[in-house]
């Protein structure tokens, strides 16, 4: 009962605002804790790269972040980045000097290099790489009960027979379900 009521009042409070018509270069940005399942998506990923090369000169998997909403999304030290699902904590976005935003209908991308680190406060680079042979990737945030809820998740299949740097992405942007995709466009629109 006590959540009916909270959704309510959300639901008054949403319809009394301009929210929804704001344009995608807003400078609003959505407040983590208040993220739910799908207001940020896992939308391209390299499960067999080693064809893209980092700032560091290092070939390396990546996996692409899309923003469906019309508010931008600041990736801060509340985000957690996993290539196993059961383990949602393996990789915790630090502080950074320059704010990480994934703008309204917009993208940033995540390397999956091994690198562990934020450079610059540019990049953001974890401390797993993607599995050619199958394996997860998980958005998640801690809520106000420091409790980790799940932004976007997806297990994918064996890949280990696909040509290096096959992209794999959901076309057009931000829609159900994966497909193998011809050119791989980090940071920006899918393409077939």
């Amino acid at each position: 009962m006590k959540y009916i009521f909270y959704i309510l009042i959300f639901i008054a409070i949403a319809s009394c605002t301009k929210f929804r018509d704001l344009p995608s270069n807003s400078k609003v940005i959505i407040a983590p804790d208040t993220l739910s399942y799908g207001s940020l998506l896992i939308n391209e990923y390299t499960p067999k790269s080693k064809v893209d090369t980092n700032e560091f000169g290092i070939l390396g998997k990546w996996f692409e972040l899309y923003n469906p909403g019309t508010k931008n999304i600041e990736i801060d030290t509340n985000f957690y980045f996993t290539d196993t699902l059961a383990w949602p904590d393996k990789f915790h976005v630090t502080k950074t000097d320059i704010k990480q935003i994934v703008p309204a209908k917009g993208f940033l991308v995540v390397w999956s290099d091994n690198c562990d680190t934020i450079n610059g406060g540019k990049l953001i680079h974890t401390n797993f790489s993607l599995n050619s042979a199958g394996g997860g990737i998980g958005i998640y945030i801690k809520n106000a009960q420091r409790n980790f809820v799940a932004i976007d998740t997806l297990n994918y299949p064996d890949y280990s027979l696909l040509p290096k740097g096959t992209p794999i992405g959901r076309f057009p942007d931000g829609t159900v379900g994966f497909k193998q995709l011809s050119l791989r466009t980090p940071g920006a629109k899918n393409q077939l």
